[in-house]
């Protein structure tokens, strides 16, 4: 994982000038909005029910109804 991190710093640094910061903030702020929920899940409910939402959700994504 921390080499993981080093390298995704270093291609930071290295194309830091062909990113579009303004474009990038709403994925930010949607990303730890959903990791914040995710963590929750994960933590308060069952296994199970973990599972079926998953499994819901893969289901839709992959069948393109949205």
């Amino acid at each position: 994982m921390l080499y993981a991190y080093g390298i995704n710093f270093f291609l930071l640094l290295r194309f830091k000038e062909y990113i579009d910061w303004q474009k990038l903030w709403p994925l930010m702020v949607g990303a730890l909005s959903g990791i914040r929920l995710g963590i929750y899940f994960l933590k308060n409910y069952e296994d199970v029910m973990t599972k079926k939402i998953v499994g819901i959700v893969v289901v839709v994504f992959a069948s393109g109804i949205s």
